[in-house]
């Protein structure tokens, strides 16, 4: 009797357990790995959308040199756009692997970036380490559909280049969140990334771009932007001082600055002090004598000049070609004397305010490091 029961309950459950008849099977998704946004051609449009797809079908194959899709469609807004690319492929759109958002130069130039931001803000599959770039000279088009050189994606290619930004101060890096942070907190001024599509499909990515105003400004080289990083960056540096006994490679690991607001005469003004530590990462032809602390002491100051001419010369780019406070001089006279900051038109104020630079660098390794 008890068998017949045990049966009996089994088979009830079993007969009305719904089952997983509504997974959704992974290889039914579209994974969207990169979004390019540019000016749409029809008139009738806002933006042309480009889509990097993983190809699940390249997946497989060990010998695929790319593994994507490039896709591209035009609408009224990114929203409807992804809507069209949806009714054109068969997997179900899915931004849990997107990495990269990239603009293109004539799109950053004349949209409010908030436009831009608004959908990958608030749709929740999107990671907060989503990266972006502006693409110089070019569309976000050009540079998807591009060949990368290591990676088997374009979006894998970029992602492993910014992976380096602590060694690689030649460029600006940001993380899509963390730019318009800083775009929301100084009244639409940030430095961002800049993407380069070079002849040969070859993908460039250092410099940095100049926001004012939550649109596009401009563009700072590859110098200038490790000008610029001296006060705003994280990144390691660089630098090489030339003496009589040839030029030598400082290798920057750690540093200090202070920007101190100072007033005299009832006139504003900052004093910018720098203090590195790095080593020497590569001697000149008739190498100093290092066991000679007048040697080092030297090289040192040779080393404090090269360094303090590049950030007067990014300071002066700031102040007077762009006359836009892209260093943040304004939140550190915030942070520090907020009520002197209330009472000035800081965007006027700015340009003309006088800046002076003190660098000290100090040595402390020598030769091959290990």
């Amino acid at each position: 009797m008890k068998k017949t029961i045990i049966f009996c309950v089994f088979f009830c459950i079993l007969t009305t357990a719904s089952g997983c008849w509504d997974i959704r099977d992974i290889t039914n998704r579209a994974f969207v790995t990169a979004i390019g946004l540019d000016m749409a051609e029809n008139p009738d449009k806002k933006y042309k959308v480009t889509f990097e797809f993983l190809d699940p079908y390249k997946l497989r194959q060990p010998g695929s040199k790319i593994v994507t899709l490039v896709e591209t469609v035009e609408g009224e807004s990114i929203g409807q756009a992804i809507e069209q690319m949806q009714g054109r492929i068969s997997g179900t759109i899915n931004f849990t692997h997107l990495r990269l958002l990239l603009v293109g130069e004539a799109l950053a130039r004349t949209k409010h970036f908030s436009d831009l931001a608004s959908f990958f803000e608030k749709y929740a599959e999107i990671a907060l380490r989503l990266r972006l770039g502006f693409v110089q000279d070019g569309q976000a088009l050009d540079v998807l559909r591009s060949n990368p050189k290591l990676s088997r994606s374009v979006s894998a290619e970029i992602i492993r280049m910014v992976q380096l930004e602590r060694d690689f101060a030649l460029s600006r890096t940001n993380k899509f969140f963390s730019f318009l942070s800083d775009l929301r907190s100084s009244k639409g001024v940030a430095l961002g990334s800049r993407i380069i599509s070079a002849e040969g499909d070859s993908l460039i990515r250092h410099g940095a771009t100049v926001f004012d105003n939550w649109k596009l400004k401009g563009f700072l080289s590859s110098e200038e932007t490790q000008g610029a990083n001296w006060i705003t960056g994280i990144s390691e540096v660089t630098v090489i001082g030339e003496t009589n006994s040839g030029a030598y490679t400082y290798r920057v690991h750690k540093r200090s600055l202070k920007a101190t607001p100072t007033v005299l005469d009832s006139e504003l003004g900052f004093s910018v002090e720098l203090t590195t530590i790095g080593h020497i990462v590569e001697e000149g032809e008739k190498s100093l004598d290092f066991t000679n602390p007048e040697n080092i002491e030297k090289l040192e100051e040779v080393l404090s000049q090269v360094i303090n001419r590049e950030i007067k010369s990014a300071i002066a780019k700031s102040q007077q070609d762009f006359q836009i406070d892209y260093l943040g001089f304004g939140n550190f006279l915030k942070q520090k004397e907020p009520h002197i900051y209330e009472e000035l038109n800081w965007e006027e104020v700015f340009p003309v305010i006088p800046i002076s630079v003190e660098v000290k660098a100090k040595i402390d390794k020598f030769g091959l490091v290990k």
